[in-house]
């Protein structure tokens, strides 16, 4: 009654860290599963109503990850990652932080000769695509919370410090030698944590 054509995603987040939480390292990663419905050409299967409208999208979303592989191949265009939300979730597979596989499937038949070829050059195309895959390292929460105490703690000493130059216990040089010196510990470190992480929307589609 319904027809279940479509792109589907899997996607699983796979986080690891040591039992014994020794190092406060944790190791991130993302798993994504596609399997990527075939284009359709109307003229063949005559489609009509809904089931056009459903094969339109199809398409759009398959042009639209075209177009980043061709950008990416050719290296002349910034890939237009946000024109689907197939190619915004595929970002780090094409030319990012991963290792990809691809597997194409065909059709033996003689009428479908053209469709085979296009997936062949597809294919061709997406291998020619490097990805720079790495490991990705974060420290947990309770390893940030402990240095930021830390560095709190030695932010507070400098204070103290200060104040008792301030108020005639100690050198007026060792003040100025002292500001000068964390003005210049600011300048070569803009930020010592960061905290905040940018929260990405991903795309409409129409």
């Amino acid at each position: 009654e319904h027809s279940s054509r479509s792109h589907a995603i899997i996607r699983i987040d796979l986080e690891s860290s040591p039992a014994d939480g020794s190092d406060g390292v944790i190791l991130k990663s993302v798993l994504n599963l596609i399997d990527l419905a075939g284009s359709e050409c109307q003229k063949d299967t005559n489609a009509e109503g809904s089931r056009q409208r459903e094969a339109s999208n199809i398409n759009k979303s398959l042009l639209a990850l075209s177009n980043v592989i061709n950008a990416l191949q050719n290296g002349k265009q910034v890939p237009s990652y946000r024109d689907s939300k197939l190619t915004f979730y595929l970002q780090d597979s094409l030319g990012g932080n991963a290792q990809t596989v691809i597997i194409c499937t065909m059709s033996q038949e003689n009428n479908q000769q053209s469709t085979s070829k296009s997936t062949l050059q597809f294919a061709m195309k997406a291998m020619k695509i490097k990805n720079t895959a790495k490991v990705n390292k974060i420290k947990s929460d309770k390893v940030l919370i402990e240095e930021l105490k830390r560095e709190n703690k030695k932010l507070q000493i400098e204070v103290e410090r200060l104040k008792n130059i301030l108020n005639g216990n100690g050198d007026i040089d060792a003040f100025h030698e002292c500001n000068l010196s964390m003005s210049s510990k600011e300048n070569d470190s803009s930020a010592l944590f960061n905290l905040s992480n940018d929260i990405i929307v991903p795309p409409k589609d129409e």
